[in-house]
């Protein structure tokens, strides 16, 4: 209780108001008791000059005597209150403080005093003030004598302050002995009714103390039936409910702990400071290290991976979510992790989930490699075919009536496999990571000349007009210089193939702030809404039957899309449909590198 900082603001705050409200009450009882007693003094000392003026109201027509002076300091004595007998003009007559008569005409001119000022003029006067005659504090009263209308003197009584003062303080003495004795009681009540509101709080504040170290048992017992017991009944019910909720709460986590154990990938919690507060025995399979030890530990000395520790970082970094994938060269394992931040500012953790995609890898590579292989394999019988469509066209078919159908068929169909051979080759190199680009500062503006001026006849032949509308300044971009021809070329083709006669096409290309921004516009069908976003899928196609007639693999847009991505670019379409299509290519401008390799050899 004594080390209660609510009890003490409480027992100062009360304690202090009462203390200050009675001293003031003190300060103003006194003050009102000392004015009583002044006027009381003061209205003695006026009876007293009343009495004094009618027994010598005939003396003032006489000349100043001894018998006068007898009879004033006989008065004074008996009243105990000094007398003065004064003329209008100051002239004192008589004074009961003085031995003799002589004594009295020694006295000075009592005009100027100013209580005499005032009963001249008003018929009465009081004051206070050091008597320079008997140099003491007193309290003076003088009234005018009149005499058959006319004012003949003055008759001026009074009274030592000391006298006063002495009763004053007799009385101020019981005051602060009852105040001093009220004080005590109030203290002492105030300690007890304090006390009393603070020892529910005080056991409240010890319950909960007890639950916050883990004591969900704890009841408080307040017998009482006021605001306070409410309480305490209302915390025992908090508790109560705390107790399941974390019981519950236990349950979940129990349960939560099997499945994540039993779930077929790892998972990792780091807590803010990048230390392992849980691992499922998965992440310790991946990774080779005891879920339990590691428990408290640093990942990266338990895991001592740079690409993931690089994705932490990231992750911690950034506050996104950050994926990477690497394999294991102790155990040849790749993995796909993710790792993800636990919101928070800063982020309250990191959850990294591991999935081993060894086997997804080796399929995909053995796809990958087939379908490369194949392409090769079939890629000389199909020139051979072309070869030998030429030479038949050329005379060696005597049928005059077919031959030339049948040898142009043969070319067109060879003609198109090898665009489709070339293409899956192309698309394959593409979406592989191991894919490798000699990386050059390339100018734009010159490689959409050249690819302008190389699909010039084949637009010429449809009719359709193709021209550049690129800025005058160079757009240079860091890429491999291959790479970009085949997005044109594939976007120019794709343009012309499904813009009509008459049409026209524009190459646009431009910078903006650090982007090239590079637009392959025509005036040919569009594309419905419902196929704009399956547009750069492999081997998808708007219209089958016309691709067909066109030539069109369905591969060429999804080369693009997967070149472009290796730049760090992005491509879209946009299209007003049934009339026109536009598709936006944006790829970083030139950095401080000019030469470099992109990917891994």
């Amino acid at each position: 209780m004594w080390k209660s900082r609510l009890f003490w603001k409480l027992f100062v705050a009360y304690a202090g108001i009462y203390l200050l409200s009675a001293i003031a009450i003190v300060i103003l009882v006194s003050n009102w008791h000392e004015k009583v007693i002044v006027d009381q003094v003061a209205t003695r000392l006026r009876e007293t000059a009343i009495v004094v003026r009618s027994q010598i109201a005939d003396q003032f027509n006489v000349p100043v005597s001894n018998e006068l002076q007898q009879k004033i300091r006989q008065l004074g004595q008996e009243t105990g209150t000094r007398i003065t007998i004064v003329d209008l003009d100051g002239k004192v007559r008589a004074d009961s403080e003085q031995d003799s008569l002589a004594a009295v005409l020694e006295m000075g001119n009592h005009k100027n005093r100013s209580e005499l000022a005032q009963a001249v003029e008003s018929g009465a006067g009081v004051s206070k003030r050091q008597s320079p005659t008997l140099d003491l504090p007193m309290l003076y009263s003088a009234i005018r004598v009149d005499n058959a209308g006319q004012a003949v003197g003055l008759v001026r009584t009074a009274s030592p302050m000391s006298f006063i003062r002495d009763q004053i303080q007799h009385v101020q003495r019981l005051v602060f002995t009852i105040f001093f004795l009220v004080t005590v009681s109030v203290v002492a009540i105030t300690y007890w009714v304090v006390t009393q509101l603070i020892s529910p709080v005080d056991a409240l504040r010890r319950a909960g103390d007890a639950i916050s170290e883990g004591d969900y048992d704890t009841h408080v017992h307040l017998d009482r039936r006021d605001e306070l017991g409410q309480l305490g009944v209302a915390f025992n019910d908090m508790s109560q409910q705390l107790r399941n909720q974390v019981s519950q709460l236990r349950l979940s986590q129990e349960r939560i702990t099997m499945i994540l154990d039993a779930i077929g990938e790892g998972i990792i919690a780091l807590d803010g400071d990048g230390k392992i507060s849980f691992a499922n025995p998965m992440a310790g399979e991946q990774f080779g290290f005891s879920p339990k030890l590691a428990k408290g530990q640093e990942l990266f000395l338990t895991v001592r991976q740079a690409e993931l520790k690089a994705s932490v970082d990231d992750a911690r970094s950034t506050k996104t979510s950050q994926a990477t994938e690497f394999t294991v060269p102790d155990s040849k394992l790749t993995f796909e992790v993710t790792a993800s931040p636990i919101p928070g500012n800063p982020p309250n953790g990191i959850v990294v989930v591991s999935r081993d995609i060894t086997e997804l890898r080796r399929l995909d590579g053995v796809r990958r490699e087939f379908v490369a292989n194949v392409s090769h394999e079939f890629n000389t019988p199909i020139t051979n075919i072309r070869l030998y469509a030429e030479t038949l066209r050329n005379g060696a078919i005597e049928d005059v009536a077919n031959r030339d159908r049948f040898v142009k068929q043969i070319e067109e169909q060879a003609a198109n496999l090898q665009q489709l051979v070339a293409d899956v080759i192309a698309l394959t190199r593409a979406e592989s990571p191991k894919t490798s680009f000699e990386i050059h500062r390339i100018s734009l503006n010159e490689v959409i000349d050249d690819r302008i001026a190389h699909f010039e006849k084949t637009a010429a032949d449809k009719d359709i007009r193709v021209k550049a509308d690129i800025a005058e300044d160079a757009v240079v971009v860091d890429a491999n210089e291959e790479s970009i021809v085949q997005i044109l070329d594939h976007l120019l083709d794709n343009a012309v193939r499904y813009t009509p006669e008459g049409g026209e096409i524009t190459v646009s290309c431009s910078a903006n702030q650090s982007m090239a921004v590079l637009e392959v516009a025509d005036t040919g069908v569009g594309i419905p809404v419902e196929h704009r976003s399956r547009i750069f899928e492999r081997f998808y196609r708007v219209d089958k039957a016309r691709s067909r007639r066109t030539g069109g693999t369905g591969l060429g847009l999804s080369i693009v899309r997967h070149l472009v991505s290796l730049f760090d670019g992005q491509i879209k379409v946009e299209s007003n449909s049934p009339q026109g299509t536009t598709f936006i290519v944006t790829i970083p401008l030139a950095g401080d590198t000019s030469n470099a390799l992109l990917g891994d050899d």
